[in-house]
């Protein structure tokens, strides 16, 4: 069985997909991997298995899948070749999905504990909880109200025929 490992162009790993039959990338959600990148076209590219072995065709997309920098509209894979789609760089491998970590990619650090959720990200940022209110609602000042001048009106409410 093959999977594709995607990355980064920096060789931070994202994630991981097994290839089990057809599959199509791209930005659409009916894709069967769907990424976030604004370069991808819905239906980018799309990975099938054939006699010759798993082989990557691009679905006419507007910027192009590519293998060593060249645009390609059909190349057929071998293990360890590295494709690129969008801003993401996709490696092939032939063997059975694996949490090994792949030579030149680095997988983002999991939080040592639920309770830091940021501890150990590559965001460098840490949950800090809003600073206490200094607004006390009790001591906001009641409003007074005002007798309004309502000469202006009628018994009914209605204006009068001069103020009109």
């Amino acid at each position: 069985m093959a999977f594709l490992v995607f990355s980064t162009r920096q060789g931070e790993e994202i994630g991981r997909r097994s290839l089990e039959g057809p599959t199509v990338i791209g930005r659409s959600s009916e894709c069967e991997v769907a990424l976030t990148d604004g370069l991808l076209s819905r239906r980018h590219c799309r990975l099938m298995r054939t006699m010759e072995g798993w082989v990557l065709s691009d679905l006419d997309s507007r910027n192009g899948t590519k293998y060593r920098g060249e645009r390609v509209s059909r190349h057929v894979l071998r293990d360890g070749q590295v494709f690129q789609i969008g801003l993401v760089n996709v490696l092939f491998r032939a063997g059975d999905l694996t949490d090994e970590k792949v030579d030149g990619l680095s997988r983002p650090k999991r939080p040592a504990t639920p309770l830091e959720p940021c501890g150990g990200s590559d965001t460098g940022f840490r949950f800090e909880p809003p600073p206490p209110s200094r607004r006390d609602v009790e001591n906001f000042p009641t409003p007074i109200p005002i007798e309004a001048d309502l000469d202006w009106l009628d018994a009914n409410g209605g204006l009068h025929a001069e103020n009109l």
